[in-house]
């Protein structure tokens, strides 16, 4: 009888070992590839945090191609001011809440002429700044910062508050003098302390990721601004001399209302003169000339955080 060979079988299964030396490799190159993706969501998270406290300041101070801000603090006349409210646990937390939410006691945004009855200044030289032809943009039209829907707080990517201490009393509002925010009080300064969600003074970053960012609302100079106006009168054969009493007058909004102040001075056969400012907040300034009791130049000029110098023509007939 014819019979098959028999059948030679030369393959066989791991071993033991060589199971584990294979599930140690696939555990070290999982480990890397975890380690390895973490530091890329960790620098995503990073920039993240940066692209906020940008947002944060646009919200405060941004201006349209350098022309009109659009900002808060260019319709207010003033920085954000802390905002106390009650968190999820019941403790009393400060928040940047004006650049979202309109308070009651705020003014809607509207186009309001300088009359006495929208004036906030001095009642010496209200009756001279009442000019119901001047129109100043002003009050509140955000929001200026959009949350999250379902969202009443301002969170880093890493879920920590922008704006409250945490339970270890870091702060993160600052008053412009470096003080920490009180209620009521404008918020100069804000920060993130980083995935660790400690300050850097108090504990050294260990990577990138745990670094804090700050952002300043206004730059050096704070909130205050000098203001130089260098009237130079011309008529149509050009540069023109005056004589008689000369003023200057500058309006900007005040939250919902309007503020402003008025400089004069007497020309004796002169075509040129300066009047100085000091004090003046930061924002879109309408300036008038007067000469002779006539208003003869009206502009409006950008007026940065810091002052600035305007030269002015004032066309006397």
């Amino acid at each position: 009888m014819f019979k098959l060979p028999a059948r030679t079988d030369t393959s066989r299964g791991f071993t033991l070992i060589e199971l584990v030396v294979v599930l140690v490799i696939l555990s070290l190159l999982t480990h890397l590839a975890v380690r390895e993706m973490g530091k890329v969501q960790d620098g995503r998270l990073a920039r993240q945090a940066e692209r906020q406290l940008e947002e944060i300041r646009a919200a405060v101070w941004q201006t349209d191609r350098g022309e009109e801000p659009t900002g808060f603090l260019g319709d207010m006349g003033r920085l954000p001011r802390a905002q106390a409210t009650t968190n999820e646990t019941g403790r009393t937390v400060l928040t940047l809440s004006e650049l979202w939410r309109r308070p009651d006691d705020v003014a809607p945004f509207a186009l309001r002429a300088a009359s006495t009855t929208n004036l906030v200044v001095p009642a010496a030289v209200k009756s001279e700044l009442a000019d119901a032809s001047v129109i100043v943009p002003c009050g509140w039209r955000g929001p200026y910062l959009r949350l999250p829907t379902g969202r009443d707080r301002l969170l880093d990517p890493w879920g920590n508050p922008f704006e409250t201490p945490d339970d270890a009393g870091f702060v993160r509002l600052f008053l412009t003098n470096e003080v920490a925010a009180v209620a009521g009080h404008p918020v100069g300064a804000i920060r993130h302390l980083g995935a660790d969600a400690r300050p850097d003074d108090r504990q050294a970053p260990a990577t990138a990721r745990e670094r804090d960012g700050r952002i300043d609302f206004l730059p050096a100079g704070g909130g205050t601004n000098a203001l130089a106006v260098n009237a130079n009168f011309v008529n149509g054969n050009g540069p023109v001399g005056v004589s008689g009493e000369v003023r200057c007058r500058w309006y900007l909004p005040c939250g919902g209302a309007i503020t402003g102040a008025v400089e004069k001075t007497s020309l004796a056969g002169g075509s040129f003169t300066t009047f100085s400012f000091t004090g003046v907040p930061p924002g879109v300034c309408t300036l008038v000339v007067d000469v002779g009791g006539k208003a003869c130049a009206r502009t409006r000029v950008l007026l940065p955080p810091g002052g600035r110098s305007v030269d002015l023509k004032v066309w006397v007939p």
